[in-house]
């Protein structure tokens, strides 16, 4: 998983720096002309509108893999005002800040996807995907987005995640938190990730078991692992460590994952698989201890039916502290595809 690029947002100059950052990026990834430009004017809208409605914010690219390809997901934070009228903000011509009023409405066009969250106690997250176009549109009933951002810009980072999805309503996902933060975490992290990927059929206190004896030359790590499924209804849960895990069903009442003491690689107590509710409507939210865990999606009204990534996003900006490497990565079921 890549690890994502911040620049904070305080004066006209961050906005052309967001763009370079965001064309690093996107170069990387050997995107085309078309999706660089296009991702250009994406981030100059979103920076432009932190600084014009709230005075100060931060931009967050975060590399994502969709349909298999890869895109870049463009997120604004601010503790602003918030948006007093959105759909009224998408018609071209429309401001309340002098502006030509062309941000939101060109922010739609030229992304591939986009959501945003805001409140007049909330400030704004907006949250816009750039990549290679895929040749169709869908609408999955199982979504899953995350960030993850190292520590002040570090190019190394100690946390990670990883998805499989084995059917449209079937996951596996891995949460890593390599100890301390760095290069060496993320060699601890990177190994454990490569593990999983490589041991499809290995799951719960077996896959542990063979992250444990495989992080032995790293610095070791928490580790969370989840299978869900729809159709059994269950989601299975085993953590070593503080990796937090909260699901929320469909009336956002949060179930808390139970994790054992140890650091895998190193030192464990007796494994243990877990077994929750997963049902329609279902919210499991995974998040390193680089965010605080004193945060429910009951204080955040009508968020729990925004897409996974905006959810990420919003937890990020809100809860990260900003002291160590920071993950989060959110699953949603929006509904069945399973008679």
């Amino acid at each position: 998983m890549k690890v994502a690029a911040e620049v904070a947002i305080t004066e006209p100059t961050h906005v052309a720096e967001a763009r370079r950052v965001s064309l690093r990026l996107a170069k990387h990834l050997e995107f085309d002309d078309d999706v660089q430009a296009r991702l250009a004017v994406v981030v100059t809208e979103i920076a432009t509108n932190v600084l014009k409605h709230a005075g100060r914010g931060k931009v967050l690219v975060s590399p994502v893999c969709h349909d298999h390809r890869a895109a870049l997901d463009v997120y604004g934070f601010d503790a602003g005002p918030g948006i007093p009228n959105l759909m009224a903000c998408l018609r071209d011509g429309y401001s309340t800040a002098g502006s030509s009023g062309t941000g939101l409405g060109a922010i739609a066009r030229m992304s591939d996807d986009w959501d945003v969250f805001t409140g007049p106690q909330s400030g704004t997250v907006i949250r816009a995907r750039c990549g290679p176009k895929a040749a169709a549109p869908r609408t999955p009933s199982l979504e899953v987005g995350g960030i993850t951002l190292p520590m002040n810009g570090d190019p190394d980072s100690g946390d990670s995640w990883v998805v499989r999805s084995h059917s449209p309503d079937s996951l596996s996902m891995l949460m890593v938190d390599g100890l301390g933060h760095g290069y060496g975490a993320a060699q601890a992290a990177n190994a454990a990730v490569d593990i999983f990927l490589r041991k499809p059929a290995l799951s719960g206190v077996a896959l542990m078991e063979e992250l444990h004896a495989g992080l032995r030359t790293t610095r070791g790590a928490a580790v969370a692992s989840v299978e869900a499924s729809l159709s059994a209804g269950t989601l299975q849960f085993t953590g070593v460590g503080n990796i937090s895990g909260v699901v929320h069903d469909g009336s956002a009442a949060a179930q808390h994952l139970v994790s054992m003491n140890g650091i895998v690689g190193h030192r464990l107590s007796k494994l243990r698989e877990f077994s929750y509710p997963w049902t329609a409507g279902s919210v499991l939210v995974l998040h390193s201890d680089g965010l605080r865990n004193r945060w429910t999606l009951g204080s955040y009204p009508g968020l729990q039916a925004r897409s996974a990534a905006l959810i990420a996003g919003v937890l990020m900006r809100d809860h990260s502290r900003g002291t160590d490497d920071s993950s989060v990565a959110v699953a949603v079921q929006r509904s069945s595809h399973v008679s």
